[in-house]
This record gives C-alpha cells, sequence and structure tokens, in this order.
C-alpha cells in the first residue's frame, strides 16, 4: 500500500533504561535502532520509534546522548519519553525493582501518534518478510504476532541490516513458536518441556500418573487391547505438548467405544473432564500465540486504548503480557500470526527469562520481595476472561488514567 503524507504508520514502542542490563544493553539497543531504522527505509513504511526511558540512573548518560541515533527520515523518526526517579518512588518507594516494563510501554502507547502500536524490546531485529507484512497494511481489528528466534549475543558490531540478518539466520539457538519453544540439540531442533505460556500444560502433570493408568483400564476395560495403549503409557517421557494430544486421542477414542463395564467410572469421569479442560486450554493459547507475546504484540491504537492499556501491576513483568491476550480474546478481536519467515530474532542476554534459567530467575525474585503472577493465578484469570468471552463483553483491569495520562513527562524528538 501506499502511505499519504509523513504521518506514522506505526508507532514502535519499547522500554529500558541505560543500566546495561543483561550485558551489553547499548549495543544490543544500537542494533535495534539501526535495524529498525534501515527496514523502515528499505521498506517505505513510515515508522516512529518510541523509547520510554524508566527511572534512568543518575550516574550514568541519557539515551538521548548514549546512543548513535540514524538521520530522521520521511519513513523514520524517533523520540524518547523520561519516566524520571521521583515518579517510580511513587509506585515502588522501596526500588525492588529498577524498571516496570509494562507501565513503561503503556507511556509510550498512550503517547504514540500512530494507527498502529507495537510493543516490543530493544534487543529485537525485525526481518525484510516482517516489514512486507506492514507495508501490505495491517487491519484495525486484529492482533497480530510473529514467531521470536533467540539468537547469539555476538551480533557484529555495527552490522549492516543485512549482514545482521544473515547472523541471526545461521545462528538461531531457540525458536519460539505457537505450539512451543525448540531448542537445538545435537543439530536437531527438539521441543523442550518447559513452556511458561502454556501454564496449562504444567498444570496436567499433577494429575498425569493417574490420568494414564485411568486411560489405560479403560481402554482395557473397552476391548481395545493392550497392544492399543502403548503410546499411552509411553507418554510420561514426552514434551507437555506431545502428552496433551496423547490423550486427546485416547480420549477420543473411549467416546466413540465406550466400555462394557468399569470400576473406574467416577475417577475416570473427573480426570477426563480435567483433561478436556486442560486440552482447551492448550489450544486457547496456542491460537493465542503466547509465546513471547510481549516481545511482539501488535494492534490498533484504538484497540490499545479500549483495554486500557496492558494490566499496570507494580510487579515483574511475568504473564501480564499473556493476560492482555486473554484481555483481547475475551472480546473476541481475532489473532492474526503472521508466516514463519516474518520473524523477529531476539539477542540473547543474561537477567531475563531463559528455559535453562527459569529456576534462578524466580528464586532471586523470590529473595528481593518482588511479586510476579504464579501459574494459578493466571489458570484464575484466564477463567475470568472466558466468562467475559462468554458473555461478549470486555475485560479491563486500568482505570482511564493508565500510562500515566496524568503526569507531565519530559519528552525528547530525536532530529538528526
Amino acid at each position: 500500500m501506499e502511505f499519504a503524507g509523513h504521518e506514522p504508520y506505526l508507532s514502535i514502542v519499547a522500554t529500558t533504561r541505560n543500566d546495561n542490563h543483561g550485558g551489553d544493553l547499548t549495543k544490543r539497543t544500537q542494533a535495534f535502532i539501526d535495524g529498525l531504522a534501515a527496514q523502515a527505509t528499505r521498506h517505505r513504511v513510515p515508522i516512529e520509534l518510541i523509547l520510554v526511558e524508566w527511572n534512568p540512573p543518575p550516574d550514568r548518560r541519557s539515551l538521548a546522548e548514549e546512543m548513535r541515533w540514524p538521520k530522521s527520515t520521511p519513513f523514520y523518526r524517533a523520540r524518547v519519553i523520561t519516566v524520571p526517579p521521583e515518579v517510580h518512588a511513587t509506585l515502588d518507594p522501596e526500588f525492588r525493582l529498577p524498571l516496570y516494563q509494562m507501565i513503561g510501554k503503556n507511556v509510550g502507547i498512550r503517547r504514540a501518534r500512530a494507527p498502529f502500536i507495537l510493543a516490543t524490546n530493544i534487543d529485537l531485529l525485525f526481518s525484510d518478510a516482517l516489514f512486507r507484512e506492514f507495508r501490505r497494511g495491517l487491519k484495525p481489528n486484529k492482533l497480530y504476532r510473529a514467531d521470536r528466534y533467540d539468537i547469539e549475543a555476538s551480533v557484529p558490531a555495527d552490522a549492516s541490516i543485512d549482514d545482521a540478518l544473515a547472523y541471526g539466520e545461521n545462528h538461531t539457538i531457540r525458536i519460539n513458536r505457537a505450539k512451543g519453544t525448540l531448542v537445538k540439540r545435537n543439530g536437531t531442533w527438539v521441543g523442550t518441556a518447559t513452556s511458561p505460556f502454556y501454564p496449562a500444560l504444567r498444570s496436567i502433570s499433577h494429575g498425569i500418573t493417574d490420568a494414564r493408568h485411568v486411560v489405560r483400564h479403560r481402554l482395557v476395560a473397552s476391548g481395545l487391547g493392550h497392544g492399543r495403549t502403548a503410546g499411552v503409557l509411553s507418554f510420561g517421557a514426552l514434551p507437555a505438548a506431545a502428552a496433551v494430544r496423547v490423550l486427546h486421542r485416547s480420549y477420543a477414542r473411549l467416546r466413540r467405544r465406550p466400555p462394557r463395564h468399569s470400576q473406574l467410572d467416577d475417577i475416570a469421569k473427573y480426570r477426563f473432564a480435567e483433561l478436556r479442560h486442560t486440552v482447551r486450554l492448550w489450544g486457547k493459547f496456542v491460537r493465542l500465540h503466547t509465546n513471547a507475546c510481549g516481545d511482539f504484540t501488535l494492534l490498533s491504537r484504538e484497540n490499545w486504548f479500549r483495554f486500557f492499556g496492558y494490566p499496570e501491576w507494580v510487579m515483574y513483568s511475568w504473564h501480564i503480557d499473556s493476560i492482555f491476550m486473554m484481555q483481547i480474546d475475551a472480546s473476541r478481536i481475532k489473532v492474526h500470526k503472521f508466516p514463519t519467515k516474518a520473524r523477529t530474532y531476539h539477542i540473547e542476554h543474561g537477567g531475563g527469562w531463559t528455559p535453562e534459567q527459569q529456576a534462578t530467575l524466580f528464586e532471586r525474585l523470590r529473595s528481593r520481595g518482588v511479586c510476579y503472577v504464579t501459574d494459578d493465578e493466571l489458570l484464575r484469570l484466564e477463567t475470568e476472561c472466558e466468562e467475559i468471552r462468554k458473555q461478549r463483553g470486555t475485560k479491563v483491569f486500568n482505570d482511564a488514567g493508565w500510562g500515566l495520562a496524568d503526569v507531565a513527562l519530559p519528552e525528547m524528538p530525536i532530529a538528526r
């Protein structure tokens, strides 16, 4: 599509602070800024980049001073919005966390000017195929998602966008897709059982042994034979998604051919009801593509304002992005998954969540007294959103002052 005038078509919002979080933060941010400017100009998509500098450290330079800013063009412009420490202190007087990512993103979303707004993070590169999707045009009543490819941290400094993308293609260490996360082991991509975005899959583990025996006995009682149960009896070692599929097939088989006799009817009914609920949840999280959704949530400005942005809870950002996805789903807004090639590349760093560092991360948060949304709380909120969905309503958590709307924040346009 052709874009009229020079007003931005897409606002891209990210939150950060110049504290070297995760190591090489300046380098990752520079790659992010340079990549966006190059891609916007190459594909002629007018964007504005909004960096929200949250609680800047007093002993470091501001982002406006620290970064090398590309020249402004009709397709790229940037500005920095600062949330000062004194505003941070009103939310977190004890400074348990130095940055509240989702509230910061809301600050930028609230002040964005384009008709479409992408909430993302400062360590991503966007593929050419993804910018071509932007170029084709976006629809106002859809939520757009993209797969995230995690890549090794050693992206060459000052690499061109072509070289950086080629590096990402050849140095991928993890793939985050709607159905799960893949990691490379011995040269082969395999699923990982660690799926933080699938709390439903983890919940099945509580009753998985009993459910397996129930399925086995019901199959035998149905006269289906021991040979037909092999897949069920061996699924304990499978990834959670595969386990759900095995149980789902077994349940469907029992529905087609009910047992003639069984002493396990009551427990079977309970376990299979639990199974149906888990399968529904698994399907829902796949449909919404909640995997790494905080790195790429693209929605019309109208709908960001309709839902008052992300929930503004003073806690670690874990699961808050997934909760926003459930809010969207409650209002029956469809999720559009971009094709596989229309992906983002996430530059690996320390300090955040990875399958390997999950236990360490949450232990560190607990030791500092930092709250976060647990899996059980997420499932409870999912139930609330599902009820709203049935009633065709809208679920919101914030009030009209979301995004620090009533706070005058310093803003600096970056003009070169």
